[in-house]
């Protein structure tokens, strides 16, 4: 059973931008432990939605965020391992915020059980892999962002399937990967 507790801090504003502070910068938390962000506005005009969904299936909180001093705080208490999805949409913008933490996640157990032949399946997969010369290619892209190197990975894979994917800065530590899969034209 979930209980979930929605704060609003609210008072007069309106923005363009929304920061989400998570209360863990990790995204991970205990059981029975409050999970949330503090959202902060600058200048976000009209309303807000949000949903709230255990495992990206079951919602167990939604509706409306008015800003009105520019903080709001989203938080919930879940009381079984599981991952917690938040979308954030409005406010003029096209695209929702995405949100998410892990309660106990390594406590998280599978929703159905491993098939009798996964291991076999996997084995064959990695030996098949394993026999193909990898053939890397690193090409860089343009970015969509000031700031960023954008590159193009492509590896060889089995059958005639290449395998993209995009790190935005190679080398560092702290960079993302985005990964797209295409087969040749």
């Amino acid at each position: 059973m979930a209980r979930i507790l929605l704060f609003l801090y609210a008072v007069a504003c309106c923005g363009q931008q929304l920061v989400f502070t998570p209360f863990h910068t990790s995204g991970i938390y205990d059981i029975g432990e409050k999970v949330g962000w503090t959202i902060t506005a600058d200048g976000t005009p009209g309303p807000y939605t949000y949903a709230i969904r255990k495992n990206n299936r079951e919602t167990i909180m939604s509706g409306s965020l008015e800003f009105a001093e520019g903080i709001a705080v989203v938080q919930a208490q879940i009381d079984e391992p599981s991952m917690l999805y938040v979308e954030v949409a409005g406010g003029g913008n096209s695209k929702p915020a995405h949100l998410g933490a892990a309660i106990a996640p390594s406590k998280l157990k599978p929703s159905i059980p491993r098939p009798d032949d996964f291991d076999a399946f996997w084995q064959s997969k990695l030996k098949a892999l394993g026999e193909i010369p990898i053939h890397p290619e690193l090409t860089p892209s343009t970015a969509l962002r000031p700031g960023v190197d954008f590159y193009t990975v492509k590896l060889a894979s089995v059958d005639p399937t290449r395998r993209a994917s995009s790190p935005n800065q190679p080398g560092k530590e702290n960079s993302r990967l985005w990964c797209s899969f295409s087969r040749p034209a």
